[in-house]
């Protein structure tokens, strides 16, 4: 499987921001993860992952001390892992509708 980086209309990746934002302990385990999907044909065991209620999306969830790292994605969309969204959020705090609406709508953009 490959992976591949949501980007918008002007070829600009909005990941990159997040990623530039988080430390590289946690990047490199977001990555480690994201290889682990595609190297396992999708297959989940051992990772932080869950399937996101009333969306067709997965998340990828790191914990670094009380921040919580999120990184949506669809995987085995036409054998790849599509990546759409990453942000942060406080522990004890429920997941912004907002950040799921950002992940949904790169999602319906990238399958046109």
């Amino acid at each position: 499987m490959k992976i591949y980086f949501y980007e918008d209309e002007e070829g600009k990746c909005p990941l990159d921001d997040f990623f530039n934002g988080i430390s590289d302990k946690v990047n490199s385990r977001i990555l480690l993860y994201l290889r682990h999907l595609a190297e396992n044909e999708g297959k989940m065991e051992g990772i932080a992952f869950r399937k996101l209620h009333s969306y067709p999306l997965e998340e990828i969830r790191v914990k670094e001390s009380k921040n919580l790292h999120r990184v949506i994605l669809k995987v085995r969309f036409k054998k790849s892992v599509i990546v759409l969204h990453g942000f942060t959020k406080k522990e004890g705090q429920k997941t912004p509708r907002k950040e799921l609406e950002i992940a949904y709508k790169r999602y319906l953009e990238f399958i046109k």
